[in-house]
């Protein structure tokens, strides 16, 4: 069970995985594209992820660790204080944001091209007309 939960945390903690295949249509060479993109945004993942946890360990305890409630907010509090822990929760905030905006952006997509597929109402097709963006969708 352990196992599931840290999986489905490391999942959402990089929602790039599931929106960069909602772009594929928007690249000029996506057999080329997709791949170098999904390789080298995991792999720059996974080296972070590796390297923020060395330095937790490095810091601080394994009771620490097993007893926090947020791990991030308890390092910074180890290394800068509540002020630098101000910047990490900061961070936290818009990084949530930011995937969630994300989300947002690539979901229409999905509307559209099934609209523009004659599967959903037409209506989610339209595209504006500066922008070239699914505004309908959205």
């Amino acid at each position: 069970m352990g196992f599931a939960l840290a999986m489905v945390a490391c999942l959402w903690a990089f929602d790039g995985w599931a929106d960069v295949a909602f772009l594929g249509e928007e690249l000029a060479n996506p057999k080329f594209a997709m791949p170098v993109v999904v390789l080298v945004s995991v792999a720059t993942v996974a080296l972070l992820f590796l390297l923020v946890n060395i330095a937790y360990m490095m810091v601080l305890t394994v009771d620490t660790m097993e007893s926090s409630h947020a791990l991030a907010i308890d390092f910074a509090h180890r290394i800068g204080g509540g002020t630098l822990a101000g910047v990490f929760a900061f961070g936290v905030a818009v990084s949530a944001l930011g995937s969630a905006n994300g989300s947002i952006l690539t979901g229409g997509r999905v509307f559209f091209a099934a609209a523009r597929d004659g599967r959903f109402p037409s209506i989610l097709a339209k595209l504006g007309q500066t922008s070239r963006a699914p505004y309908a969708a959205l």
